[in-house]
């Protein structure tokens, strides 16, 4: 895919289940791929940036977790308040958001 290619709804919502099947699977290296995929494609998208950090740090990078998940945070606030229900409330306690 070159880099100023715009995906299209329904190849968007194959990465990002992609992604999730990944994750799901414990392949972290392959779903943080994926997700870096969807950011370069739609670097506003909080799921996309949501994704990259749980996939970042069950590779075992913390510090690109962070800055992933710190971006999808500030991307949408109101959403990271959500994140104890969807399994990444440990994460939201280390985001310094001021």
């Amino acid at each position: 895919m070159t880099e100023n290619a715009h995906l299209e709804d329904g190849d968007l919502k194959a990465l990002f289940a992609e992604a999730r099947r990944l994750l799901d699977r414990g392949e972290a290296a392959r779903a943080l791929s994926v997700a870096k995929e969807l950011i370069q494609n739609h670097p506003d998208s909080v799921q996309a940036h949501f994704f990259a950090g749980i996939a970042a740090r069950q590779d075992g990078d913390v510090e690109h977790a962070i800055v992933f998940l710190k971006r999808a945070a500030r991307l949408a606030p109101q959403e990271a308040e959500l994140w104890p229900k969807r399994g990444a409330g440990r994460w939201y306690c280390v985001l310094d958001l001021r």
